[in-house]
């Protein structure tokens, strides 16, 4: 009887993109990592999120689509006072950085 090794995972990938179908605009974003360091790419993602929130009045819950918000489209933050498009455009910087 031969018995096959089990397959390891030696890489996680995630991709995504974001489409404003009005202007054929797509983004697309990935990150690929070993699972050894999952546990610090959730840390830095959850981080991240915070800091948008404590920063910019960015909800956690809140879908970041960067088609729509891109050169100030939409609002990202919750706050009453991030109406002005420099104020909407510090956190999509941030996002895509």
């Amino acid at each position: 009887m031969v018995v096959m090794p089990v397959p390891s995972l030696s890489r996680m990938i995630y991709i995504d993109d974001s489409g404003r179908p009005q202007s054929g605009l797509v983004v697309y974003g990935w990150i690929e990592f070993t699972p050894a360091h999952w546990n610090g790419v959730l840390r830095t993602w959850l981080d991240h999120r915070k800091s948008l929130w404590l920063k910019y009045s960015v909800p956690a819950s809140q879908e970041l689509h960067m088609t729509d918000y891109a050169l100030g489209r939409g609002r990202i933050s919750s706050s009453p006072n991030a109406e002005s498009s420099k104020t909407r455009s510090t956190p999509t910087r941030l996002l895509l950085s």
